[in-house]
């Protein structure tokens, strides 16, 4: 049942994604996890134009075979963890807030209510106690034989 439900999702994925459109992003894109449950009560009102419409995104992108495409890939990366590629990260609410929050404030316009030492301590404290080097985002890993933040050694002629 399992390769059955893989293989219709693949077939679906390629048809759709075949067809191309003109927006530059879609629902898929941002969708939550903890949305998935909610994704069938939507199915209405997408279709039936005279129901009012609450989401963000406009029917005609919820509506677009690239749109049904990246949900296929979701659904394909869930049954198959790592199958397809172009599936959008499934953060949790936790570290979206905090990746807004630090948007917001890097780009100078904190959100109302921000404490800007906290949130630098926070993000300080994140980065110093991230133990995989790949989770330091900024600080380069350090050459064979250097220490974290050592520019490698160049080779004299």
């Amino acid at each position: 049942m399992k390769e059955a439900a893989l293989q219709a999702l693949r077939t679906a994925e390629a048809a759709l994604s075949a067809q191309g459109c003109t927006h530059a992003s879609h629902p898929y894109e941002t969708h939550d996890e903890e949305e998935d449950e909610e994704l069938a009560g939507w199915l209405v009102p997408l279709l039936d134009d005279s129901e009012e419409w609450y989401e963000d995104w406009s029917r005609d992108q919820w509506r677009c075979p690239c749109n049904a495409a990246g949900f296929a890939r979701i659904a394909l990366d869930a049954l198959d963890p790592g199958s397809v590629t172009n599936v959008p990260p499934r953060l949790p609410q936790e570290a979206r807030d905090t990746l807004d929050s630090l948007s917001a404030f890097l780009e100078g316009y904190p959100q109302p209510g921000t404490d800007v030492e906290t949130e630098i301590e926070e993000q300080g404290w994140a980065l110093n106690a991230a133990e995989d080097p790949d989770d330091r985002s900024g600080v380069p890993s350090p050459a064979p034989g250097g220490t974290p933040g050592s520019t490698p050694a160049v080779a004299s002629p």
